[in-house]
């Protein structure tokens, strides 16, 4: 159980840093 609680941590760790890598280029968009 331990192996698949930490690839679940991984993977919510990805999808905040998609998230935000996702905001941060909206925004560049934007002020271009």
């Amino acid at each position: 159980m331990l192996v698949i609680e930490r690839l679940f941590n991984k993977l919510l760790t990805l999808a905040e840093g998609t998230q935000k890598i996702y905001t941060l280029t909206l925004l560049l968009a934007r002020s271009v």
